[in-house]
């Protein structure tokens, strides 16, 4: 993922069935700013926890499946992803 920071406006990232993928997705937090839809699936050298875009203002869809991405949903506050 960190291959991505040279993109800094990216807006929407489609990651499917790439088994090549690898980082942590808390190295998105580069696009906070810009990132509105996000989809991770079938990517299983990807890690993080998906409250690590909480505060992306702007993520209107974010997909994960079939990843190791951890996190609680019971975790999310009323403030978190005010998209």
């Amino acid at each position: 993922l960190d291959m991505l920071l040279g993109f800094p406006l990216l807006e929407v990232l489609d990651f499917s069935d790439n088994q090549h993928l690898t980082g942590n997705i808390s190295s998105l937090r580069a696009f906070k700013g810009t990132l509105n839809s996000l989809q991770i699936s079938k990517c299983l050298s990807v890690r993080g926890n998906f409250m690590d875009l909480a505060d992306f203002p702007r993520l209107n869809n974010l997909h994960l499946f079939d990843t190791p991405v951890t996190g609680d949903i019971r975790d999310i506050r009323a403030n978190d992803f005010p998209a």
